[in-house]
């Protein structure tokens, strides 16, 4: 079974998941001091890709904050997730 395992593919995923996770807990420290190296772990092994979803449930036992999102920006990214589907946008919408 080992044969199979392509060692250089192996080497840069792991690479890229320790740099993921090495940026997500300085971006994290601030708001979560010493609980931000266990969140960025938390974050790098369970959620596979940047586009997978993290349901509100989760956010509490990852040990984030959930900020409630305000009933009028609501509606406006329910029109916009009806408007651009399956899109994903960086950047600012005007």
């Amino acid at each position: 079974m080992f044969q199979n395992i392509d060692v250089v593919r192996y080497t840069q995923m792991s690479r890229a998941l320790k740099i993921a996770e090495e940026y997500a807990k300085r971006l994290l420290r601030r708001r979560y001091g010493s609980a931000a190296d266990g969140i960025a772990k938390k974050l790098v092994e369970i959620y596979p890709e940047h586009g997978f979803p993290i349901y509100p449930d989760e956010v509490a036992e990852l040990g984030l904050n959930l900020t409630p999102v305000p009933a009028n920006i609501k509606g406006v990214l329910e029109d916009v997730t009806r408007t651009l589907p399956g899109l994903n946008l960086i950047g600012r919408i005007a």
